[in-house]
């Protein structure tokens, strides 16, 4: 549906879930990418791929497709808009993010882009703000810093309940704090956050203050794909066991060790954690693993 763009010319777009999109997605576009839609599917008399040309009978899939840079679930974004890139200060802490506007849900997200080798990935987290409609359009304003965002309700019809027919609205920079996961990376043995606040190590090393699951998409003519697990390749999700947990870069970070770390199509982390004042903090964040960085003695060999 949407487009964006980041620093360095890279561009990105996103789509919903259908056939041969097990579930909605970013992607990060390269010459030559293949994201995964094959034209396979069409309504007759209503609509065919190339206008018809396209004997969908005969047609052979690729074996394999480019991955996306976040798959998302339904319940986070059943039907996608596009990205913007912030990077003015005055936008606060979010600035120096990607977000993504979701037209089905009228929620605003933003990533944390990793890159591991000549592949990326991206963690993505849910803003707190329901805007009036679904959202697909914003920018970033030169004149002020902040978003300005466009979207309806339109053929919506298994969004967000009471979205509105039309609207242009506004997201702010108040100067107030906004707690936040600023940074999410996969290390060789684990899952490490940075935050923009102190944390409480008592809450943070606790490993009862997180819970992680895990699972696959299939990737088929199918519109959309069941969970499967990482592990068996059957209908499910694996709970992903946190040995420990340690604070790093002074108590604004936290790595959780997990034994066994592997690529994933989607990674749920819910976390429950309180700053040094005692304020709590809870966030869930969507992951998808592409590749797990070697460590470095193993990359030293």
């Amino acid at each position: 549906n949407g487009l964006g763009s980041m620093p360095g010319g890279r561009i990105t777009a996103s789509d919903n879930q259908g056939q041969w999109t097990p579930a909605s997605k970013i992607n990060l576009l390269k010459p030559g990418g293949f994201y995964g839609w094959v034209p396979t599917y069409s309504i007759p008399g209503k609509w065919a791929p190339d206008g018809g040309k396209i004997d969908i009978t005969k047609l052979v899939p690729p074996t394999t497709f480019d991955r996306p840079l976040v798959y998302m679930t339904q319940e986070f974004d059943n039907s996608s808009g596009g990205q913007i890139w912030v990077d003015d200060s005055r936008f606060g802490p979010l600035a120096g993010h990607l977000l993504h506007t979701s037209f089905g849900r009228g929620w605003m997200s933003y990533l944390m882009i990793q890159d591991v080798g000549d592949i990326s990935q991206a963690a993505i987290v849910n803003l707190p703000f329901d805007f009036s409609t679904g959202i697909m359009r914003g920018r970033m304003n030169p004149g002020d810093g902040q978003v300005y965002a466009t979207g309806l309700q339109g053929w919506n019809g298994g969004g967000r309940i009471g979205l509105e027919e039309k609207g242009l609205q506004r997201l702010r920079y108040t100067g107030r704090p906004y707690p936040m996961v600023t940074d999410a990376s996969v290390q060789a043995d684990g899952l490490t956050l940075t935050f923009n606040f102190q944390l409480d190590p008592d809450v943070a090393t606790d490993v009862r203050s997180y819970n992680a699951t895990q699972w696959n998409y299939h990737w088929s003519r199918n519109y959309g794909s069941d969970q499967f697990s990482v592990k068996t390749d059957k209908t499910g999700v694996d709970e992903v066991a946190i040995q420990s947990a340690t604070i790093e870069d002074g108590g604004s970070a936290v790595k959780l060790h997990i034994d066994g770390i592997q690529p994933a199509d989607q990674l749920h982390l819910i976390l429950h954690v309180r700053d040094r004042n005692g304020d709590a903090f809870e966030e869930e964040i969507y992951w998808t693993i592409n590749r797990v960085p070697e460590m470095e003695n193993n990359r030293a060999k």
